[in-house]
């Protein structure tokens, strides 16, 4: 059976050769009049300007077609007649929150780190392993928040090119991580309805439900990819980040549905003739399950709500002051990413623990068969053929 994910280095080729050439089309900027330029898109827009409507909001068309005019870019704190200046607010908010983040970020790569010398070192490592191929997209898309808060920072601090921070760096790593944690939440949940219907009968409308499962995992992928890499190319970024909204909450599904097909598999029924101890070490697997995908189920969909609340505050305003009321909430947001991150992470270094421990590195997925169910304990929280 095709396993449900796609080649990680056809995904990242793609976002990064669209991101290239989408921002190497971007025009010198000698001799920029403000009072004469209008402006279709942001990068339309010299460094440090942004494109506006005359009310204020950024151009993004198709929810907010233009044309519009060439403004200080106040997000990050431009300001000034030629918007070298700082707000020092806006500028202060993301130079230190950027920076907090980045570190936090720095520290979970730092543990994925950690996990692959583990398996590399016990020979447990196997791209053919579903659980593998996790780790690897949760790394990129850790690394692409990690890319998009050095961005913010730099920006917001005025410090380098503004334009390579602001109009490369930055949407690469939203596309990173938006493609890549996509990709791993659909790797895990496809996984766990795997499993939970490999324990029904044998069968032909067994096989084709899992057969559906994988399709439909496989499209939402491709189609995630198709969207990030247009909205790169075409460079109306404000497209990526609504579409994020749309499959937050399709994840959360995910979660809400395979945890709870799997967790109520693995869940062992009480059994008074054992030691309390001993059902609790049974259940550890399901409530591991139950436990990921009750926090996930409700960060997903919270990341598309909080991606909207800071677009409705005015992140993208041309006024300061609204401008900093939605990136408080944006930045927010962020940190509900990074804990979304390290509850995967979690999840995923729980399974590993198991595999080391049970010394069946061969086959990775080895593990004591729970008595309620025909899926091993290992298997259930790390990987599947």
């Amino acid at each position: 059976m095709p396993r449900p994910h796609l080649p990680i280095h056809t995904t990242a080729a793609l976002i990064l050769g669209l991101t290239s050439s989408a921002m190497a089309a971007r025009p010198p900027y000698a001799g920029f009049n403000k009072s004469s330029t209008a402006c279709e898109k942001s990068l339309d827009c010299p460094p440090s300007w942004n494109c506006y409507t005359e009310d204020g909001m950024e151009v993004a068309p198709p929810l907010s077609p233009g044309p519009g005019q060439c403004e200080c870019y106040v997000t990050f704190g431009s300001s000034g007649p030629d918007c070298q200046d700082r707000a020092l607010t806006n500028a202060l908010w993301f130079s230190v929150t950027s920076m907090i983040l980045f570190l936090t970020l720095c520290y979970l790569l730092g543990s994925l780190n950690i996990i692959f010398i583990k398996l590399i070192s016990a020979k447990a490592f196997s791209m053919k392993k579903a659980s593998n191929v996790a780790f690897i997209y949760l790394y990129a898309a850790i690394f692409g928040i990690a890319l998009y808060q050095i961005a913010a920072f730099m920006a917001s601090t005025n410090t380098g090119s503004y334009a390579l921070w602001v109009d490369v760096v930055r949407p690469l790593g939203v596309a990173l991580a938006l493609v890549f944690f996509l990709m791993c939440g659909f790797q895990i949940t496809v996984v766990w309805m795997k499993l939970a219907l490999s324990t029904q009968k044998k069968g032909g409308e067994t096989e084709n439900k899992i057969h559906r499962i994988i399709l439909c995992a496989r499209c939402i992928q491709c189609l995630v990819i198709l969207v990030v890499a247009s909205s790169i190319a075409t460079g109306v970024i404000a497209i990526m980040f609504f579409f994020s909204v749309v499959m937050s909450v399709v994840l959360g599904v995910f979660f809400h549905f395979g945890g709870n097909m799997l967790g109520g598999i693995l869940m062992p029924k009480p059994d008074a003739t054992i030691e309390p101890s001993v059902w609790e070490k049974r259940a550890e697997p399901a409530k591991k399950v139950l436990r990921t995908a009750g926090i996930l189920r409700f960060s997903a969909p919270g990341f598309g709500l909080l991606i909207l609340v800071s677009s409705i505050l005015g992140l993208t305003n041309a006024d300061a002051s609204k401008s900093l009321t939605g990136a408080i909430v944006y930045q927010l947001n962020m940190v509900n990413a990074t804990s979304s991150f390290y509850v995967v992470k979690d999840y995923l270094s729980y399974g590993v623990r198991k595999v080391l421990k049970s010394g069946k590195v061969a086959s990775f997925g080895a593990g004591t068969t729970t008595k309620t169910t025909g899926v091993t304990a290992v298997t259930a929280v790390t990987s599947a053929e």
